[in-house]
């Protein structure tokens, strides 16, 4: 589909949403806690990546997942999680593996 046909494709809707994982806000320093998947949250990708098993849209998450450490994060691992989650980002890394 086109970007006219699904807007969320748009590259300043990705940048927007991007955009509101920080709100431009400082990345605080310190320990980089590691990030936590919570069971369960590979079904948001599954409708967009029926071809990926769930392991394999849990370590899209991972591997695209904003750095720990903006202040909306929270402090919680769960918090943490998804506030950090980029779906966008982890749909388009699964097109270009294709």
């Amino acid at each position: 589909s086109s970007v006219k046909d699904d807007p969320w494709r748009d590259p300043a809707m990705r940048d927007f949403s991007r955009f509101t994982m920080t709100y431009d806000l400082p990345q605080q320093k310190g320990p980089q806690p590691r990030l936590q998947v919570p069971e369960g949250a590979e079904v948001l990708l599954e409708d967009a990546l029926p071809h990926l098993s769930a392991a394999q849209r849990r370590t899209l998450m991972v591997n695209t997942a904003l750095p720990a450490g903006y202040p909306l994060s929270g402090t919680t691992p769960e918090q943490q999680f998804w506030q950090r989650l980029n779906l966008s980002a982890a749909w388009e890394m699964a097109q270009k593996r294709q």
